[in-house]
């Protein structure tokens, strides 16, 4: 299903475990994880339908279908190419000329320049990718990463322009990149926040960062959220984070705008949402700064003149297996994807997203009144009262959060759809007969002298805020990467500073 038959086995194996553990699951009392399950017969061998009436062993697979298809989509009708060694040439000049977005996988291996290292969320992207090639090793492929929340925005960063590289620095010294193409680039994105029309191909964000870290993640909330029997958590509508005022003004609001709109349910219904900003609690004062896209009503102004109702306790990511229902809001910096959704879909709780624009690598396989419930400020009181109504409707969304947790979310998920998308980009680019040749790949990179900072990725020490890499800068130039990928010859280790801090 996703790239290769061997990829189709451990996906149609993470759906038979999600079934299997979804049977067990539906036979208990709404979300009371502790009760101990009868023996059930191999959900494998047969199409389980839950109690909630859903076959979501087709539900699993669809998800994985059209999570897939978006790939070849954003590929295919985004980046159209004409197979020719010509053209795959210019393809992988054009990606490894700007050195601060470009990265190579070379015998799974990985290497870019330490320009690549000055934004945090390359880092975080970095060790992703290391630990997810663990996992499900890939062939060589060449890419490039957008960290932006809002991913690529212009037609420079879609790599659409023609002339796109005109005006940068020279990357070599003696035989320089070209400085135009007539190839479309396409880089590696997190989100696109005005959705899927827009280039980039996505890719799991960065804070899900180390693959074996997050397995850790999920089995400390899942150990909560098995402690939390559903009947007995609070009925509130949860979330905590900030809500600020941009000092860039409008273009900025739109998230700002999101949270502060959901903060003020909690100022009309108390007992119905509990939507506060433990610290940095500052929305825009509408009077002195207006923005015609975003007007405050009279709930939201009245709210701005009591905005200590609207502060609240800091709570642990554990934590909030305490509520029933969970909501997710735009990120406060763009008002495009927010990390916070990362681990909601594994609370064992009823998961909210607030109506956006935005969309990440996984959306395709959410439905709403499925997976999740999308909710605006009209209808977030409505859809609460039907959930208190309706257990068998809560349940089904329960276990809609369930399916995206355990067969798209998982760790060998994860690094399967990686291994997805470089699969997918080698081959309409047609990469392997230059990348998999030494000859070949050494005479590019003689002719063209790349960055001399190459280093080879290793991992993150997050303890000694360091990052361990191969230093490849005593050589000469690039064309010893493939001899120091296949271990033809071993570069010095070094640690570089690693300093974690970024906005959401």
């Amino acid at each position: 299903m996703w790239a290769s038959r061997r990829s189709s086995v451990l996906h149609g194996v993470s759906v038979a475990l999600f079934v299997a553990s979804l049977v067990l699951y539906t036979r208990r009392p709404c979300g009371d994880a502790r009760s101990s399950p009868k023996k059930s017969e191999d959900a494998s061998s047969r199409t389980v339908e839950a109690e909630d009436g859903t076959d979501w062993r087709a539900q699993a697979a669809r998800s994985l279908e059209v999570i897939d298809a978006e790939i070849a989509r954003s590929i295919a009708l985004g980046f159209p190419f004409r197979p020719s060694k010509e053209a795959t040439w210019d393809f992988v000049e054009a990606i490894i000329g700007l050195p601060e977005y470009s990265v190579i996988v070379l015998n799974n291996k990985i290497f870019f320049s330490r320009e690549f290292l000055r934004v945090v969320k390359h880092i975080k992207h970095a060790s992703f990718v290391r630990t997810a090639l663990d996992r499900r090793p890939s062939k060589n492929v060449v890419y490039q990463f957008e960290g932006g929340a809002s991913g690529p925005q212009n037609r420079f960063e879609c790599g659409l322009e023609p002339e796109w590289h005109k005006g940068l620095t020279s990357v070599g010294r003696d035989k320089p990149f070209r400085t135009r193409f007539d190839i479309p680039v396409p880089r590696l994105c997190i989100s696109k926040r005005e959705g899927y029309d827009k280039c980039g191909i996505l890719v799991p964000n960065p804070y899900i960062g180390n693959l074996t870290e997050w397995k850790g993640r999920l089995r400390k909330i899942g150990k909560a959220a098995a402690a939390a029997p559903f009947p007995r958590r609070d009925s509130r509508l949860f979330w905590r984070g900030s809500i600020s005022t941009p000092h860039e003004g409008c273009p900025r609001e739109l998230g700002n705008f999101a949270r502060f709109s959901a903060a003020t349910l909690t100022h009309v219904h108390p007992t119905r949402v509990d939507v506060r900003c433990p610290s940095g609690c500052n929305p825009r004062n509408d009077d002195d700064r207006p923005c015609p896209e975003f007007p405050y009503d009279r709930q939201m102004k009245d709210a701005l003149r009591h905005l200590d109702r609207l502060k609240g306790q800091y709570v642990k990511e554990k934590d909030y297996t305490n509520y029933k229902y969970v909501l997710n809001l735009p990120g406060s910096t763009t008002g495009s994807y927010s990390r916070n959704l990362n681990h909601l879909w594994m609370l064992g709780s009823v998961v909210f997203l607030w109506q956006n624009a935005h969309v990440e690598w996984y959306y395709p396989a959410l439905q709403h009144g499925l997976t999740h419930l999308e909710v605006n400020k009209s209808t977030v009181v409505r859809e609460l009262d039907r959930l208190d109504r309706d257990p068998v409707y809560a349940k089904k969304l329960i276990n809609g959060a369930k399916m995206i947790d355990q067969t798209v979310l998982c760790p060998d998920c994860l690094a399967t759809y990686l291994h997805a998308v470089f699969a997918k980009l080698r081959s309409h680019f047609k990469l392997g007969p230059l990348l998999d040749s030494r000859d070949n790949f050494r005479q590019f990179l003689a002719e063209r002298n790349c960055s001399s900072t190459l280093v080879e990725f290793l991992h993150v020490d997050s303890r000694n805020k360091t990052i361990l890499v191969k230093d490849l800068s005593s050589y000469d130039n690039c064309t010893a990467l493939y001899d120091v990928a296949y271990d033809r010859i071993h570069p010095p280790l070094l640690h570089l500073p690693y300093h974690d801090h970024a906005p959401e």
